[in-house]
Parts: C-alpha cells; structure tokens; sequence
C-alpha cells in the first residue's frame, strides 16, 4: 500500500514539474511583453488624437480605432511567433483576432460593405494555414 502512494506521489510531482516548464517557456516569451508595450503605444497615439480632435479620430469614433489597435497588436504578436523560432507557437487564434478586430475597426470608420471582406478573411486564413503546413512539412 505504501509502494502505491509513493508512485502517485511520484507521478504528482512528474506532472508538476512538465507543468511548470511548459508555464515558464510562456514566461519568459518577450513577444507577450511587446504586445503589451506595442498596445499601450497604439492606444495611448488613439486617445491623444481623440483629444486633440486630430486625423479625424473623436471621441465619438474612439472605440473604433481602438478596435483596430488592439487588431493590429494582435497581428504584430502572431506574425512575431510565427517568425521568431524560439517562441514559435500557433497563431492561428491570434491572427484570426486580430484580423477580424481590424476588419470591425475599418468597416466602423470607413461605413464599408462588410460582406466581400467575409471572402477576404476566409481566403487570407486559408493561405496563413497554407504557410503554415508547408512550414511543419518542411521541419519534418
């Protein structure tokens, strides 16, 4: 019964350990610091020109371009994870974000046809994931 216990416990603290290394290898992710500076950035320019009343960007308008800065950061983190090899991750998720934020942004401000840009998004996530296999296929 001992023996038992011991192997869970040994178990546990096996699984602790990947746990923790898989937590720390997204720690120390310096991309995860940019996109924070880089969004802190857009948007600290976005309230500046709001305030200002200045490129046409108001108060009244805000939330849109605020859409297509926080679009735009998560773009720059998922083409730098794509790019950068020691912090390779998928990015299909932030990429998809990113460009469906920027899209909001651009139809708010623009007052566009929203439908085409549906064809746009499908053919662009079909191409990144294009890339994307032929980049495995090529590491294997």
């Amino acid at each position: 019964m001992t023996k038992r216990r011991h192997d869970e416990k040994d178990e546990k603290h096996e699984k602790e350990e990947k746990g923790g290394e898989k937590e720390e290898k997204f720690t120390r992710d310096p991309i995860s610091a940019i996109f924070v500076g880089v969004l802190v950035i857009f948007l600290g320019i976005v309230f500046y020109f709001a305030s200002n009343e200045m490129y046409g960007i108001s108060w009244e308008n805000v939330w849109n371009y605020i859409l297509m800065c926080v679009g735009g950061a998560f773009l720059l983190s998922a083409l730098l994870h794509s790019i950068v090899p020691q912090y390779r991750r998928p990015i299909m998720g932030e990429a998809f974000i990113g460009v469906i934020l920027v899209i909001v942004g651009t139809v708010s401000i623009y007052e566009i046809e929203w439908w085409p840009l549906v064809l746009i998004i499908v053919g662009a996530l079909v191409i990144i994931y294009g890339l994307g296999k032929m980049r495995r296929q090529e590491g294997s």
